[in-house]
């Protein structure tokens, strides 16, 4: 499985440029938006949407407490 940090070191760019590409088109040169999405689809990159989740999971929210709660403090 090819990560963001593998398609970013292809790419030429930082991890951050390519997580902007993804999320946040606007802010990345279309040229360098493209750049990242052919390579991606040459190398099957997919985002992996259990980081995301972890990523725009607040601590304190019902979801978060779920996956964080110790097993037996129930």
């Amino acid at each position: 499985m090819t990560t963001i940090r593998e398609l970013a070191r292809r790419s030429g760019v930082s991890v951050a440029t390519v997580s902007r590409a993804f999320n946040t088109p606007e802010v990345v040169s279309q040229h360098t938006r493209q750049r990242i999405l052919d390579l991606a689809a040459e190398i099957g990159y997919l985002p992996n949407g259990s980081a995301r989740t972890l990523a725009t999971t607040s601590p304190g929210s019902p979801r978060a407490s779920r996956c964080s709660s110790p097993a037996g403090s129930r």
